[in-house]
């Protein structure tokens, strides 16, 4: 590694430290929109790592053990790395911090890996790293801790394939393209999902203007295909697992077309003026000199434009998501501002070059404007970061006031005094006590016996899963939940545990079959307790085929490691 690459590292980490700087300095714990959801995710991960009680698919310590399935369809591999940070510094406080500088750095990192895998200007790339790091895309992990933000942090390695594509003679690496698609998989589907469409269209049209090479570039991506399929043979196998025996509760699939990119307005967080002003000239340029600037430029403005448009109001969002199945699933139109942002970047980054090189070889007066560009560049990111800081600052104010919860929207439940919420998320407290005394009744994922949703799954989730959880006692045993609880007289108790098809339960040491269970809306279980003391035994048993999933996926990624080190050491 070169003293420059050391340099820009050393200078991206002291940018991520002053972004979070106001949450360090106000001492506060952030509870954004999906904060609830994801610290009983990690929460359930970082225990089941704590006590060696492993279980893949249930969750047994967060969400009040209710048995229900969310890392397994959600991320698995990203919710055990958080779950690993969260054990290492022991509170919730420390955990958010150290979770915002991993997705800062890993956001400077992976486009660090891009602006140099295009050839930009060196004295550009520290600044069009440090405009990504401080974009929508990666901000609102640390503002609302919306999993999109660990999707974004790892995009611009996927954006280097398209790049590779564009602009090489052998335009597929095979470790390259497997590693990409594989690790957004593991951290964030919908971004793996909308990146591969992208990818595809552009592998299309290297297709055709590239005839005599079409045969080596299916091959190699068949390849890097079925390489792909082995690093997430936990994700698709774990799917079918679920999947072929559920039927689950989906995520609200709507269109909330005030989620759109207003282009004149300077509300919002979408997208920042900067970039605004930045995007409109790149487009500008662009499409001015459009024979005159390099191909990749071209391809990379004309789908980040794209895209642009595609996140705002001016496309008929209603009528489309009414006549294409399936695509409600993206939810809000901005879901595509981190892809258009990577993308923009990247261009204005590739014109920027091709001026420094084009007027500042001319040794005129014109030239020596061009070496103010990158001090240009570097006041806009300088601002960005000073933008993002406050944006913190003001996502702080909830705790420092009082009011402690940020965004109280999809149903926030809170059993204590605000005072009192903040001080059991103290490091003085275990790590579970905060997650009892606020939650969120997000049905996401819970299982439907009857195929259909109920008409207010979010309150069906309040009755049977989470008012009555301190009327039971929980312990976990050997990767198996044990449900304790009493009854004045024998008869029908509804326990709030959540049933799937390969659910087991026992109760009092008896196997319970179907008919000895009822089932509500959501999968709740109700059982015939006994008068006393009663014990319900709860384990998940997957099918055969998920233990050869994890022998491939670990085998897969070794291969990988090893190819790509060998790869390395042979160059």
């Amino acid at each position: 590694m070169t003293k420059r690459h050391i340099k820009n590292l050393g200078l991206f980490f002291v940018v991520s430290v002053v972004m979070i700087l106001p949450q360090i300095n106000q001492h506060a714990v952030i509870l954004g929109i999906d904060s609830l959801f994801h610290l009983n995710r990690f929460y359930d991960a970082a225990m089941q790592i704590k006590t060696g009680n492993l279980q893949y698919f249930i969750s047994m310590y967060g969400f009040f053990g209710s048995g229900r399935i969310v890392n397994a369809v959600y991320g698995p591999g990203i919710a055990y790395l958080n779950g690993m940070l969260l054990l290492l510094v022991g509170s919730w406080f420390k955990y958010q911090l150290l979770s915002d500088l991993f997705v800062s750095m890993l956001a400077a990192i992976s486009m660090y890996y891009l602006v140099n895998r295009a050839k930009i200007a060196s004295s550009l790339q520290p600044w069009l790293v440090i405009l990504y790091m401080t974009s929508n895309g990666v901000l609102v992990w640390l503002t609302d801790q919306e999993f999109l933000g660990w999707g974004t942090a790892i995009l611009p390695i996927g954006i280097a394939v398209i790049v590779r594509l564009l602009q090489d003679d052998k335009p597929i690496n095979i470790l390259e393209m497997a590693f990409s698609v594989a690790i957004m998989v593991q951290m964030h589907m919908l971004t793996a999902v909308i990146y591969v469409a992208i990818l595809a269209v552009v592998f299309l049209i290297r297709m055709i203007q590239s005839p005599n090479r079409r045969w080596l570039m299916v091959r190699s991506t068949v390849l890097a295909a079925v390489f792909t399929i082995g690093l997430t043979a936990n994700v698709w196998l774990g799917m079918l697992e679920i999947f072929s025996s559920n039927y689950l509760m989906r995520p609200a699939q709507f269109v909330a077309l005030d989620q759109v990119l207003l282009l004149t307005s300077s509300i919002g967080t979408h997208l920042s003026f900067f970039l605004k002003i930045l995007f409109v000239i790149q487009v500008g340029y662009v499409l001015f000199f459009f024979d005159k600037v390099s191909r990749l430029n071209r391809y990379t403005t004309i789908i980040g434009g794209i895209l642009v448009l595609m996140t705002t109001a001016l496309l008929p969002w209603n009528w489309l998501f009414d006549y294409i199945p399936g695509l409600s699933i993206l939810q809000f139109p901005i879901r595509f501002i981190p892809f258009s942002t990577v993308f923009l970047i990247l261009g204005a980054g590739l014109s920027l070059t091709q001026l420094i090189d084009v007027l500042g070889s001319r040794g005129s007066y014109r030239g020596l404007i061009i070496k103010f560009l990158p001090f240009i560049l570097m006041m806009i990111a300088g601002m960005s970061v000073l933008t993002v800081s406050d944006q913190v600052y003001v996502a702080t104010q909830p705790w420092t006031k009082g009011e402690v919860v940020k965004n109280r929207t999809s149903v926030v439940f809170q059993d204590v005094p605000n005072e009192e919420l903040r001080q059991s998320f103290s490091s003085a407290n275990p790590l579970g006590v905060p997650l009892d005394n606020v939650w969120k009744s997000t049905p996401d994922y819970l299982p439907l016996p009857s195929g259909k949703t109920p008409e207010h799954p979010y309150y069906a989730y309040q009755l049977d899963i989470g008012n009555p959880r301190h009327t039971f006692t929980r312990t976990i045993r050997n990767g198996k939940m044990y449900v304790t609880w009493q009854q004045k007289k024998a008869g029908w108790h509804a326990v709030n545990v959540v049933k799937y098809a390969h659910t087991q339960l026992v109760l009092n040491k008896q196997l319970l079959s179907e008919k000895d269970i009822k089932l509500s809306d959501i999968g709740a279980v109700r059982v015939y307790g006994q008068a006393g003391k009663n014990v319900l035994q709860v384990l998940y048993r997957p099918q055969p085929f998920m233990r050869w999933g994890f022998i491939a996926l670990v085998i897969s990624w070794i291969s990988w490691l090893g190819l790509a080190i060998y790869r390395h050491w042979k160059k």
